[in-house]
């Protein structure tokens, strides 16, 4: 299973929702690939989200996707890496 965020400007929250991730990570039997897509603008946000060894890969975007092309690319790409199941998570 692919675990995808999206992540925007909100990073005291963020990492209280990476924090709760990591456990759920950290009890299960089963091997998880974690990633996050950040849009730009936020530096604390894409250090909290680069900082965190939650996340196996990271991308800031170029540009700002906004609220649905940010989930659409991060789903798009989770699925042509090959994953069959992707659950999408948000920093909200």
């Amino acid at each position: 299973m692919h675990v995808v965020f999206t992540a925007n400007d909100r990073p005291d929250y963020m990492s209280q929702v990476i924090d709760s991730w990591r456990v759920t990570r950290d009890e299960s039997d089963e091997q998880h690939t974690f990633s996050v897509r950040c849009e730009p603008g936020c530096p604390d946000m894409v250090r909290t989200c680069v900082d965190s060894d939650l996340f196996d890969v990271g991308t800031v975007n170029d540009h700002r996707l906004g609220a649905l092309a940010n989930p659409f690319h991060a789903l798009n790409d989770a699925f042509a890496s090959g994953e069959q199941f992707v659950l999408l998570a948000e920093d909200d």
